[in-house]
């Protein structure tokens, strides 16, 4: 169960290499997010020095993911796929084309130039349910 009023009272676990074994695979996801022990959020994170990486390169091993440990997915909310600057996040099933730049970090207006992935790793935790008009 998820406490949705007050998310400090759940437990955020975020593990990075986390290994997953299903039949006869076994993969390793960058990072795995888990709220009271759900993995919610599966992220994969690309080298941004390695010219061959790419977001559509993270996304095409979330695809491996899915299709070859499902299990890890049952609860899942988000993927995120990143090569380092360039970052698109979307849901369970997506296709490419529905896997979009988080645009926003206050909730308000769009992000002033800077990297996708910094814009969507402090976006969610600045949305406008928990940021504060009061300085």
């Amino acid at each position: 169960m998820i406490d949705f009023d007050t998310p400090t009272n759940n437990d955020w676990l975020a593990v990075n290499q986390f290994t997953v074994s299903e039949g006869q695979y076994t993969r390793r996801p960058d990072v795995v997010l888990f709220v009271n022990g759900l993995p919610l959020a599966v992220i994969e994170l690309k080298n941004p020095a390695d010219e061959n990486a790419t977001v559509w390169s993270a996304f095409q091993q979330l695809q491996t993911y899915q299709a070859q440990v499902p299990g890890l997915f049952a609860a899942n909310v988000v993927l995120l796929a990143s090569d380092g600057v360039q970052a698109r996040i979307g849901s369970l099933g997506a296709g490419k084309e529905w896997f979009k730049p988080w645009r926003t970090i206050t909730g308000r207006e769009d992000a002033p130039q800077q990297p996708e992935l910094q814009v969507v790793l402090e976006g969610p935790r600045r949305s406008p349910a928990t940021t504060s008009s009061t300085p």
